[in-house]
Order: structure tokens, then sequence, then C-alpha cells
């Protein structure tokens, strides 16, 4: 399973494992995420390839009967699997070892810890009903839009799943079929980025993790965005009620 079957697994243990032995703790993740890290995986050489992999550890957690449960790094494990390499291992971290811990005490701690997403496209699901593996996870594209918004300054990553909560929060304020056009790229990509880091920045935003519509140059860029908006101008009449993070984060 390891790279080195003598180094025990407790907490702090860093050491290389194949992917196929991560299971993951969320349901979703962003296709343009993960097809953006694939290209510069294939794009890397050997020796590029180690340097970046060394720049992704990935934390886990022991869970019961020994199963790894990766709490980070999604969206580069679900990359690595799909490249063109057929070295498939990572480098792992140990955060914690609840290998002790019934499945129900083991989960209520994974919650509590806020090492886990139990939401798929905004609806709570169970534990019991997470993939298996990280080729099972499906595209969210609200996802990768809230990754493109933060990478536009819209929003400051500010905590566990995070992006998962301002994704929630512009899946109640852009209508799905508006996401195809964002996903092809293009001028309907810009419109949509833009519209979304305006809802991002507004003041419906302001409870959310990493709100930085109060800062002025922001509040101004969110003017500006707003001006002649023509999806904004569609959309201003159909927010549903902002969404607040679950209870539990």
């Amino acid at each position: 399973m390891v790279e080195n079957e003598k180094v025990k697994l407790k907490k702090g243990a860093r050491l290389k494992v194949d992917v196929n032995y991560l299971h993951p703790t969320q349901f979703t993740v962003g296709m343009l995420q993960v097809n953006k890290k694939k290209r510069k995986i294939d794009n890397c050489d050997k020796k590029k390839l180690a340097k970046w992999l060394r720049s992704k550890t990935v934390p886990v957690v022991i869970g019961p009967s020994g199963t790894l449960f990766m709490i980070d790094r999604h969206h580069a494990v679900r990359a690595l699997s799909e490249s063109k390499y057929s070295f498939k291992k990572i480098h792992i971290k140990i955060k914690k070892d609840l290998s002790h811990l019934p499945k129900d005490e083991f989960w209520n701690k994974m919650v509590k810890k806020r090492w886990t997403w139990l939401f798929k496209n905004g609806e709570p699901l169970d534990a019991d009903n997470l993939p298996a593996h990280i080729s099972e996870l499906k595209d969210d594209p609200f996802r990768s839009l809230a990754a493109n918004v933060r990478g536009k300054k819209g929003f400051k990553k500010s905590g566990p799943f995070s992006e998962f909560i301002w994704a929630d929060f512009l899946r109640k304020r852009i209508a799905a079929v508006q996401l195809n056009g964002f996903q092809e790229g293009g001028d309907m990509h810009k419109q949509i980025l833009d519209l979304a880091i305006k809802l991002c920045l507004s003041s419906e935003a302001s409870g959310l993790p990493g709100w930085k519509g109060k800062t002025p140059l922001l509040q101004k860029i969110a003017s500006r965005l707003s001006s002649e908006d023509p999806l904004s101008r569609q959309t201003e009449h159909s927010h549903a009620e902002e969404l607040s993070p679950p209870s539990h984060l």
C-alpha cells in the first residue's frame, strides 16, 4: 500500500501512497480545476512532477479498519489519477488516527473537526453515500465557478471547504443553465464570472467566510461589474434566500 511498509501509520507520519488507497471525504469536485491541474501534470517532466507532488502533500485521517481518508487535495489527487503518468503515488501526512472509533463516532468527529463536506450540490447526504474512489466524484460546475471567483480576488479562502460554501451561495443566485456558457469559455465565461464576482462582493454575502466586499476598492469593482450587466439584470429578481454556512461548520 505504501512505499515503505515499515513506516508506522501514526499522527505526523509522512509517506507516499497509491492514490487508489485514498478515500474521499466529499462528493464532488470542480472538473475545470481538475482538468487545469491535469494539464499541468501532463506538461511536467519527471523532475518537475516530483517537485509538484511534494508541494501537494495530502492530509489524511485514519478511519475504521485503517481506511485512509483524505481531508484535502481532492482536485490534485483526481488530476494525478487521470494524468498520463502511470506513477500514481502521492505524498501524504497523517493528521489524526481515529481508527479506534466506531463508525458513527468517527463521522461525528469528522464533521465536528470540519474534515468532511457531506453535501452534494447543496443537499445534505449521509457519509455512507460517499464515493469509495476519487474517480467517482461528480462534477459541480459551481465549485469551479467559486474557485475562479477566488482566483480573481472575489473572496479569500477561509477555513475548510469554504469554496463549497461559496459555490452553494452562487448556486442559489445563478441559473444552472448559465453555467454551460461558463464551462465552454469565451464571452459568456467572462460575463458569468463578472456576475459571480459582483454577487460575492455584495452585502448578500457578508456572512460568508472570506468575504471581501467591505473593502472600499472591491466595493468599487463590484459597482463597476454591476453597471450595464445583462446577466445581473436577468437574475436580480430571482435571488433565493441567502445561504448561510451549515451550523456544524
